[in-house]
């Protein structure tokens, strides 16, 4: 990876470009984040370096930030981003997420985001195609999906907390039988 310092204003479009169609692919698919996954997805060590791009999107129109009574800061994909993200408008859906900051449950983002790492994770791995389920009232299923090329698909489900052995074979029998 070339250092800024070094690389030419061409290059540094073309790296701004690309931090942002990586940016509004991932967000496109998880709504929402914050500077420590947006850092880590693109490879950075700190998250001064993510919040300059970040803050340049949310200029452009690309992302909402949301900042939380805690001070904590969101990053959400708006209309105009989830449109950036598509390389070619016409490949876009005709309907797409967007962030609504008033939708937003801080109760449940700590789970959400370990999910995100998980996915991040996942895909080092050379894991394919994360799909985050929706939530569908009166049925349980995996909180992801990820392709494992040699294996196949691949259930995913994170607990924050300990559960009983019986607990973890409802999960597993409930995901078995939703397939």
């Amino acid at each position: 990876m070339l250092d800024a310092l070094t690389m030419t204003p061409a290059e540094r479009r073309e790296k701004s470009h690309d931090n942002r169609l990586i940016i509004t692919r991932f967000l496109r698919d998880e709504i929402f984040s914050d500077s420590e996954v947006l850092a880590q997805l693109l490879g950075l060590s700190h998250t001064s370096s993510v919040n300059k791009i970040l803050n340049s999107m949310t200029e452009a129109g690309f992302l909402i930030k949301h900042r939380l009574p805690s001070k904590k800061i969101i990053w959400g994909i708006s209309a105009c981003g989830a449109l950036f993200s598509y390389e070619n408008a016409d490949d876009a859906p005709v309907d797409f997420k967007t962030f609504r900051a008033s939708k937003f449950n801080a109760l449940t983002f700590e789970h959400k985001k370990a999910l995100q790492k998980i996915r991040l994770k996942a895909q080092r791995m050379g894991l394919e195609d994360w799909q985050t389920l929706p939530i569908v009232s009166g049925r349980k299923s995996p909180d992801g999906l990820v392709l494992w090329p040699e294996k196949g698909l691949i259930a995913i489900e994170y607990e924050k907390t300990i559960k009983a052995s019986k607990r973890y074979e409802g999960i597993i029998r409930a995901h078995l039988e939703s397939v």
